[in-house]
């Protein structure tokens, strides 16, 4: 192990020195490829473009990249936008930079530095949570709006529109009632969830992709998704957020949205822990497409499932059976 991470960190150092003309093209190409998949679906992904830009041309390369896709996607917000809504238009942008951008340059910085799949995930995920507190006071300060708060009227009004459409189909006053009940709640209360764990869902696959990627031979399979174990430190999180029904107000809102998060992230942990079993037993793609069916078809009790195992990982350590041989890289995570 010691070896394998020496030898990933030469590969590392040796990456950040690229031609400056080679260095150039690549930081264009990845920028590009950024801002082209924060307007499409596979924004999902956006942050494998600034992770992919930094660890082959080092840090100005992930610098390069994120700059780059910002400017994009500004020239594109004046092409397309009215006069007024510049400073909505604005504030996505500034959101997009530090909730995307800038942990993306710390995951950089910790994976050259051949830091666990976990802890980078967790600096992704509070760097993160710091730029979308950032940006909203920033655009408080300069234009007196609120970004959560423009966010909020756009989740109502998307449920709204939903409750229109099954209004339409038919379905009784009562069940539109609670549907528009828990749609409120749910986004008034735990619209940090949301977002938070949409923040996990896309660091998660864009760094179980890096290896297998052409800059993979950097990181080897440390990010590979079976590897994924969170610091135990969580279990704190989890502790102080199962607590917050003892608290009353904004504390105890604060409180069940820290519970939401450290369950996501249990539950990745405990989908992480099926990945490495499976291979353990000797199953590759095709048992993991199986497992893949069985927890969508049962679903929540899957996630009941992994999220326990996740939970109880810290103390039991369900992967400590691994063989030495399912050290080979060729499984796809």
């Amino acid at each position: 192990m010691a070896v394998t991470q020496v030898t990933a960190g030469m590969a590392m150092s040796e990456a950040g020195s690229q031609p400056a003309g080679g260095s150039m093209r690549s930081i264009v190409l990845y920028a590009m490829a950024a801002a082209f998949m924060s307007v499409s679906p596979l924004i999902v992904f956006v942050p494998v473009a600034y992770i992919s830009a930094g660890l082959r041309n080092g840090r100005k390369g992930e610098i390069g990249a994120v700059a780059g896709s910002v400017l994009l996607l500004a020239i594109l917000a004046s092409l397309t936008s009215a006069p007024g809504a510049f400073p909505g238009r604005f504030a996505e942008i500034l959101g997009f930079l530090l909730a995307l951008g800038v942990p993306s340059g710390v995951v950089v910085l910790m994976m050259r530095r051949g830091a666990e799949f976990g802890h980078v995930m967790m600096a992704a995920m509070i760097t993160s949570l710091l730029g979308l507190f950032v940006t909203e006071l920033v655009m408080r300060a300069a234009f007196g709006i609120s970004p959560y708060g423009m966010m909020l009227a756009n989740f109502h009004a998307q449920s709204e529109a939903t409750i229109e459409l099954y209004r339409r189909l038919g379905w009784s006053e009562d069940k539109l009632g609670q549907m528009a009940t828990m749609a409120k709640t749910f986004t008034g209360s735990y619209l940090v969830l949301m977002l938070q764990a949409l923040v996990a869902t896309m660091f998660t696959l864009s760094l179980i992709m890096i290896p297998r990627l052409p800059v993979g031979r950097i990181t080897g399979g440390t990010y590979l998704l079976r590897n994924l174990r969170f610091p135990d430190a969580l279990l704190f999180g989890f502790v102080l957020g199962g607590a917050s029904p003892l608290a009353s107000g904004s504390l105890r809102v604060a409180g069940l949205n820290l519970l939401g998060i450290t369950i996501v992230l249990y539950s990745l942990q405990g989908l992480a822990i099926v990945r490495a079993t499976l291979l353990r037993v000797g199953l590759g793609l095709g048992g993991t497409v199986i497992a893949a069916l069985i927890i969508g078809l049962f679903v929540p009790l899957s996630l009941g499932v992994l999220f326990l195992l996740g939970l109880f990982d810290p103390f039991f350590d369900f992967r400590k059976m691994k063989r030495k041989d399912d050290s080979d890289e060729s499984h796809t995570d």
